[in-house]
């Protein structure tokens, strides 16, 4: 029984001192370049499946909307 709090002790204490790391800023990282993404949606303009690839769409645009206004205020 001694022994395993010995151990759990000995871990505890492994944390702490592994969690006092220097006081080093941290830094943030530069964003340059370009990404692109694709978005899979049904081709069909008609019916329930054109509904569906409108939807798919549209949130893909504001998606790429916000990402590019976001990446503007920094």
């Amino acid at each position: 029984m001694v022994r395993n709090g010995a151990i759990v002790l000995a871990v505890l204490a492994g944390l702490v001192i592994g969690g006092c790391g220097g006081k080093k800023k941290a830094e943030t990282p530069e964003l340059k370049g370009t990404i692109a993404f694709g978005v899979l949606a049904p081709t069909e303009r008609e019916g329930e499946l054109g509904v569906r690839a409108k939807d798919l769409t549209d949130g893909a645009q504001l998606a790429v909307g916000d990402l590019t206004s976001e990446s503007g205020d920094r």
